[in-house]
C-alpha cells in the first residue's frame, strides 16, 4: 500500500490538472473562441456558462457588451471648399468573434481599422455636402420666422395670447432674422450621419463587427481660418446690433407717441370731468348765496363790508375818500345803526 503511495499522488494531481485545463468558464458579457495548434475551432461560444474542450487547445474571450471608439478630430473639406475638423465617436459590438479573430491579431488592429473605415466615409460624405448641412439639422428657425412674420403682419388677431406668442416667436429668431436670409438645408446633420453609418455598417460587416451608431461630437473650422472667421462674424454681430437699435429707437418713438396720445385722452378727459364738477359746485354755491341772501339782504351788505375792509384796510394802506362814500358807510355810522334797525 506505501509502495504505491507516491503513484496515486501523481495520477491524483494529474486527474485534477487534467479537469482544469479540460473546462473553461465564459463570464457574462464575454465571448469565447476555441484554438487547436492556432486553428479556429467553431462555433464561438457566446453564452455565459462551463464548457468542455480538449486539454492542449486555448480560448481566447471577446466582449460581449457594446465597445466605445474614440477617433480623433480630423480635418475634412466639405463641397464648398471649406475646411472643417470633424471629431467622431462610434459604438459598436463584436457579431461574430471568429470572424473577427481570422482578420485580425488583436483589438488594437481592430480599433484601427475601424478608424479607417469611419473616416473615409466621414470625409466622403461631408466632402459630398455643404458646410450647413453639418451644422443645422432643420429649418424650424425659418419656419418659426415665416409663422412668426405672417402673424405679426395679420390684419386681426383673435386674442392678446395669439400677440404674444407671435412676438415671443419673433424674439426669439430676431437674432438670425436680422442677420439676413438663413440658407436653407436639404438633408441635415442627422441624414449625413445616416450616411455615414450606413457606408461604414456595409464595410465592418465583412469583419464580423456590428456597427451600432456614429455621431460627430464636434465640427469646427480649421485653426487657420478661425481669426478670419471671427472678425467676419464680430463685423457681422456690430451691424446687427446697429440695426437692432434702429429698430428700438424706432418701437420707442413709437411707445412714446401711443403714451402721449393716451396721456393727451386722459387729461382731457380728466379736464372735462373737474370743469363738470366745478360748473356743478359753483352753481350750488351760487345757489347757496342766493337763498342766503334774500333772506337778509342787508346782513348780507354788512357782511360783505366787514370781509370787504378786513381785505382793504390794513396799515400800509391809505384811501382817500369822501366822507359820505358809501365804503365807508359803516366806520361812520357804526354797526349800531346796522342792529337798530334790526
Amino acid at each position: 500500500m506505501y509502495r504505491y503511495g507516491p503513484f496515486a499522488g501523481f495520477i491524483f494531481i494529474a486527474l485534477i490538472g487534467l479537469c482544469y485545463f479540460s473546462f473553461f468558464i465564459v463570464p457574462e458579457g464575454k465571448q469565447a473562441v476555441v484554438f487547436q495548434f492556432g486553428k479556429i475551432i467553431p462555433p464561438a461560444n457566446k453564452d455565459a456558462g462551463l464548457y468542455f474542450k480538449f486539454p492542449w487547445r486555448n480560448v481566447e474571450l471577446f466582449e460581449k457588451r457594446i465597445i466605445n471608439w474614440d477617433g480623433r478630430a480630423k480635418e475634412v473639406t466639405t463641397k464648398e471648399k471649406n475646411n472643417i475638423v470633424v471629431d467622431t465617436t462610434a459604438r459598436f459590438r463584436i457579431s461574430d468573434p471568429i470572424l473577427l479573430r481570422r482578420t485580425f491579431s488583436d483589438m488594437s488592429e481592430v480599433n484601427g481599422r475601424l478608424g479607417k473605415v469611419i473616416i473615409g466615409a466621414t470625409n466622403k460624405v461631408i466632402a459630398e455636402n455643404d458646410l450647413v448641412e453639418t451644422v443645422r439639422n432643420t429649418n424650424n428657425i425659418i419656419e418659426r420666422s415665416r409663422t412668426a412674420e405672417k402673424q405679426q403682419k395679420a390684419p386681426e388677431v383673435t386674442s392678446d395670447i395669439q400677440k404674444l406668442e407671435a412676438q415671443e416667436a419673433l424674439e426669439q429668431i430676431a437674432d438670425e432674422e436680422i442677420s439676413g436670409d438663413l440658407e436653407q438645408i436639404q438633408r441635415g446633420r442627422e441624414a449625413l450621419t445616416q450616411d455615414i453609418i450606413d457606408q461604414t455598417r456595409a464595410d465592418l460587416d465583412k469583419y464580423g463587427i456590428e456597427l451600432v451608431d456614429i455621431q460627430l461630437k464636434r465640427v469646427a473650422l480649421e485653426k487657420s481660418v478661425e481669426e478670419n472667421v471671427f472678425t467676419r462674424m464680430i463685423t457681422e454681430r456690430e451691424r446687427i446690433v446697429a440695426k437692432i437699435r434702429s429698430v428700438g429707437s424706432g418701437r420707442r418713438e413709437e411707445i412714446r407717441g401711443e403714451t402721449a396720445e393716451e396721456l393727451q385722452f386722459i387729461q382731457s378727459e380728466a379736464y372735462k370731468q373737474v370743469q363738470k364738477i366745478k360748473g356743478e359746485a359753483e352753481g350750488k354755491a351760487i345757489k347757496i348765496y342766493a337763498e342766503a341772501v334774500s333772506k337778509d339782504e342787508d346782513f348780507f351788505s354788512f357782511y360783505r363790508s366787514i370781509q370787504a375792509y378786513r381785505k382793504g384796510l390794513r396799515e400800509d394802506s391809505t384811501f382817500i375818500l369822501s366822507s359820505d362814500a358809501d365804503f365807508v358807510r359803516f366806520l361812520r355810522e357804526g354797526p349800531e345803526v346796522f342792529f337798530e334797525k334790526r
